[in-house]
């Protein structure tokens, strides 16, 4: 009788934890996917960039060489319609929605790309809660690195809208589900194999804590691997349209690294958050490519660009 009730017991409770996951996971996908979709406007509204209790509106000059990159990117006439850029209170590019949706993306854009000059800058900024003395050699380094040209902007934006790729969308919503229940098997399967049941609780606490790292770990190579390798593709398709969008590509990476820099002795937790190089520290994790990386990466199409050029010049002038 009391076999017959464990057994029952089992099965009420890996019933109850498959009930669990997958409520657990129906609501992540559905907040997700709904903030955007048709809760985008109110999305983009939580970094919605105000001056004076009054949006910031975008300058014509970004609303145009937005309009120029998505002709670049020949995107479809549907986001070309529904996109739109706006000012944004993250210190980088970045973007909300996806391509091919019927409420198509947004694209959030620092209010430096608003810049076109050093004197543009507000010579009383603060970062936490300290002036910045531009003339220090952080300062200077900052200030200088803070204004982009035309064509890096270009880049920045074109980067972003190559993010919004929605194979690459619906496939980081599988993840949580996998890894939830990959390891929800693998326990269940290990705790009857093992006999767990029969075993003290330290036991059972080191197997339990071995599979929820493991899921973790699932999710996180996933989710990382994916995205890694969608900004690689997006650094490729931006080289393939030619010098300018490289060549402004590099000036900024090699912009965000010497902010990056000053960043690292300007900030009380700088040298942790970032390494001497310019890029992001990270622990295990690879959340984005190194800007080193993504800059070199780009020097090199340039350097295959320019080899390419003068080959065909050298081939021209000896027809003629």
């Amino acid at each position: 009788m009391s076999q017959v009730l464990s057994v029952t017991a089992g099965r009420i409770n890996k019933q109850t934890v498959s009930l669990i996951l997958g409520g657990l996971t129906s609501v992540y996908i559905g907040i997700d996917s709904t903030a955007h979709t048709f809760l985008i406007h109110q999305y983009q509204d939580l970094f919605q960039a105000y001056e004076h209790s009054r949006k910031v509106s975008t300058p014509v000059e970004l609303e145009q060489r937005y309009k120029q990159v998505l002709e670049d990117l020949d995107a479809d006439d549907s986001d070309k319609d529904l996109s739109k850029v706006f000012m944004s209170i993250r210190p980088d590019p970045h973007h909300m929605g996806r391509t091919g949706s019927k409420y198509s993306f947004r694209i959030g854009l620092p209010l430096k790309f608003a810049y076109k000059s050093p004197q543009d800058i507000n010579p009383n900024m603060k970062i936490e809660s300290k002036f910045v003395d531009f003339n220090s050699e952080e300062g200077k380094i900052l200030r200088e690195s803070l204004v982009l040209s035309e064509k890096a902007q270009k880049f920045a934006m074109g980067n972003e809208v190559l993010k919004c790729d929605l194979v690459a969308y619906y496939l980081q919503l599988t993840y949580p589900t996998m890894a939830c229940f990959a390891g929800f098997f693998l326990s269940s399967k290990g705790y009857e194999m093992l006999q767990l049941y029969k075993k003290a609780i330290q036991a059972r606490i080191v197997f339990f804590t071995g599979i929820s790292i493991f899921s973790y770990g699932l999710y996180v190579f996933l989710t990382d691997k994916t995205h890694t390798a969608l900004e690689e593709m997006s650094l490729t398709k931006l080289s393939e349209l030619g010098r300018d969008y490289i060549e402004g590509g590099i000036e900024y990476f090699d912009k965000q690294l010497k902010i990056n820099k000053a960043l690292r002795n300007l900030l009380h937790d700088g040298e942790s958050t970032y390494a001497v190089t310019g890029n992001l520290n990270y622990f295990i994790r690879l959340k984005t490519l190194p800007l080193t990386y993504q800059k070199g990466f780009l020097e090199n199409k340039l350097k295959k660009l320019e080899e390419d050029e003068e080959k065909l010049e050298a081939d021209t002038q000896a027809v003629v």
